[in-house]
């Protein structure tokens, strides 16, 4: 398993490119709620849920809704 820090580095990796660049990415990190999560992305990674956030990144790369 990645490290927390690892997994920040991949998410934002992954989202940079649907936010417009890094900056953006680590804003939405940081600071979007999440309904499905009833937190931000860091606090979900934070809180163990790196694997559900992948799956749910992944729901949304291919068509699904947020």
């Amino acid at each position: 398993m990645p490290t927390k820090t690892e997994q920040k580095q991949r998410i934002l990796k992954r989202v940079q490119e649907w936010a417009g660049n890094s900056h953006n990415a680590l804003a939405w990190y940081e600071s979007e709620r999440i309904a499905a999560f009833g937190c931000t992305p860091s606090q979900a990674v934070e809180g163990g849920h790196y694997e559900a956030l992948m799956a749910y990144l992944d729901a949304i790369e291919i068509g699904g809704f947020a």
